[in-house]
């Protein structure tokens, strides 16, 4: 028997259940936080008991590996029933495990965030970018941290960890920038106004108005994920984003020199 988690912070009780092969399974997952957990072991007992409709439709429990099919039925009060057909085949002691299977059902659990965007002049609301002048862009730096998954079967375990690795900014004027690190956010009386960010930032060379009227700025922050088992496996997994955006208004202002 195992478990999915249904949302961050949510735990989800197991219930007892049986595979199409007759294997009874207990088990149970918790989720708080960034960090999930799925277990399950396998108990061989000569029931059965009726398939689910995702059962029926996948034909997950005729496998002979322990694959991780997660099975839910809705919430109640904040808790809900989810059950993992794993299939013990040969009677012996240990199952036999598909940790990629395994590896995929843990990446699934991993809650990133979008990313909490900054800049200087400010992104969006009544500020104004400026053009020549240079724009300050960053996210939260306690956003820039890895996040991790971990499941587990009666025969072995997985982790999935996703770290951040980029952030690209698409700036509205046909420009990206693509920013190595969370980015340098501008303080007051620390920075110089007029200066350049050390590590990400734009220049805008032309106003909104020869565009739409106003940009749409879009950070993009790149995870690169990877996934180890108890018995060596491992290895890279696609690629995750999440995004984030803020509309704003690119201007020119013209100074006017006077004499005397």
């Amino acid at each position: 028997m195992g478990a999915a988690v249904l949302a961050s912070g949510l735990a989800v009780i197991a219930a007892p259940s049986a595979s199409a092969g007759g294997d009874k399974c207990l088990g149970e997952a918790r989720c708080s936080g960034p960090s999930c957990s799925v277990v399950a072991s396998s108990k061989q007992e000569p029931e059965r008991s009726p398939k689910s409709s995702r059962d029926e439709r996948s034909g997950a429990p005729g496998t002979a590996a322990a694959v991780p099919g997660t099975v839910c039925d809705g919430a109640l009060g904040g808790t809900g029933r989810c059950w993992t057909t794993l299939r013990q085949p040969g009677g012996g002691d240990a199952p036999q495990v598909d940790f990629s299977a395994l590896a995929e059902e843990a990446r699934a659990q991993l809650v990133l965030p979008r990313p909490a965007v900054g800049g200087a002049p400010p992104l969006g609301g009544e500020g104004y970018q400026v053009v020549q002048f240079p724009t300050w862009l960053w996210i939260d730096r306690d956003q820039w941290e890895p996040r991790t998954a971990r499941a587990e079967v009666g025969g072995g375990s997985v982790e999935v960890t996703a770290s951040p690795d980029e952030v690209v900014w698409d700036m509205g004027d046909g420009n990206t920038v693509r920013c190595s690190g969370p980015g340098t956010a501008f303080r007051q009386g620390v920075h110089e106004p007029g200066s350049r960010s050390p590590d990400c930032g734009h220049v805008y060379t032309s106003s909104s108005k020869n565009r739409s009227g106003r940009d749409r700025v879009e950070a993009r922050m790149v995870w690169q994920v990877e996934w180890s088992a108890t018995d060596g496996q491992g290895g890279a997994m696609e690629p995750m984003e999440t995004s984030a955006g803020r509309t704003v208004e690119v201007v020119e202002v013209h100074s006017l020199v006077t004499e005397g």
